[in-house]
């Protein structure tokens, strides 16, 4: 398991902020790169500046058979996600 950000990877999350794509659509994403879901949230954490706490809703959401649809994953992520304040690092 790799728990530290890739710059490639956090570069395209920022991408697709600015495409304006959804939650569920970045996290298929890094799914199909055969990310965890605990890999996923160090990623979007840091492509967008978020605390733990709002991203650990990921843990709920897995491909077409977790607890949270993309609906609802989309309801919890996309306001955070547009909210944030892109880090410039």
């Amino acid at each position: 398991m790799e728990l530290d950000p890739n710059p490639a990877l956090v570069t395209t999350l920022r991408a697709f902020k600015d495409q304006r794509k959804h939650s569920a659509e970045i996290l298929r994403y890094l799914a199909e790169r055969g990310l965890t879901p605990m890999e996923m949230m160090v990623q979007v954490r840091e492509a967008f500046g978020l605390p733990w706490m709002d991203v650990s809703c990921i843990q709920g959401w897995w491909l077409d058979e977790g607890e949270l649809t993309d609906s609802a994953i989309n309801a919890l992520l996309d306001p955070v996600i547009a909210g944030s304040a892109t880090p410039t690092r």
